[in-house]
């Protein structure tokens, strides 16, 4: 599905993955020199996967999900060595969408997941 990705003035879309085996949304590191992040201004952290251990670049990023007119503020591992340009994760883009495959019928609907109520302040 087509995410756009925003960072100060800047956006640029492209298409992504759901991965549920992904604990954290993944990006490649090519879209965060395209929106504009200096890779020195991110969190370094170590990333595992299926390619093996590089450094990632964490960094939150406002993203909006195709057919949906909200834009959700999120944290992002930007990643050298990505086979897709984006991958959905568990932790961030799960919290925020309700993912549904039904393999029987060949479908796939997301929707918003239900966002916990505001707590209120006491007088």
């Amino acid at each position: 599905m087509d995410v756009t990705v925003h960072h100060k003035d800047e956006s640029i879309t492209f298409t992504g993955l759901i991965d549920s085996g992904c604990d954290t949304t993944m990006m490649s590191l090519d879209i965060a020199t395209a929106i504009g992040i200096k890779h020195n201004a991110c969190v370094k952290i170590p990333v595992r996967g299926i390619a093996g251990a590089v450094e990632g670049c964490l960094h939150e990023v406002v993203l909006q999900i195709q057919h949906f007119n909200e834009k959700i503020l999120m944290p992002v591992i930007f990643a050298p060595k990505l086979a897709v340009p984006i991958l959905l994760g568990q932790r961030d883009f799960f919290q925020n969408f309700r993912v549904k495959f039904q393999k029987d019928d060949n479908t796939f609907e997301l929707s918003r997941a239900p966002q916990p109520a505001a707590k209120k302040k006491k007088a």
